[in-house]
């Protein structure tokens, strides 16, 4: 897994702005690959091997890597803005008078969390897991911001 972060990141270094667009990771993995001895990795050996169909999928298996290597600081920093803005509405409904509110921001807060460590270990945007919790506090937030709150 080092090296896979490690070959994303020099992608990175290569194309820091833009990246190499979404999904071009593989086309610049065999290049920027550390010189390193492969003898340890025999799973990074058979990915180069030219015996083997070269039809598996590399990734760099982290999410931050794989977005700053693809899409370059600025897919970086507007994935960024956006799970802010996501972690805005968690923490807004977490700091709601309500206490029906507050469980929803408890549990927004807890799928940030959640997925802040889980990128660590995954890289893909096809995982539901992801958008199901965004979609759930963005749409909680918006609920309850439209809904008239009752004077106490």
């Amino acid at each position: 897994r080092l090296m896979y972060g490690e070959t994303a990141y020099r992608i990175y270094e290569a194309h820091p702005l833009l990246g190499v667009g979404l999904g071009n990771y593989a086309f610049y993995f065999e290049e920027m690959l550390p010189a390193r001895y492969l003898g340890d990795t025999p799973e990074i050996l058979r990915l180069l091997s030219q015996n083997v169909i070269r039809y598996r999928l590399m990734t760099p298996k982290n999410f931050y890597l794989r977005i700053l290597a693809e899409t370059g600081l600025a897919g970086f920093a507007t994935f960024l803005a956006f799970v802010a803005a996501v972690f805005g509405c968690a923490l807004y409904l977490y700091t709601s008078p309500s206490e029906e509110e507050r469980y929803w921001g408890s549990g927004g807060l807890f799928a940030m969390v959640a997925f802040v460590i889980s990128a660590l270990s995954f890289d893909s945007f096809a995982i539901p897991n992801l958008w199901v919790a965004f979609g759930l506090i963005t749409a909680a937030a918006w609920i309850f911001r439209r809904t008239p709150q009752p004077q106490p």
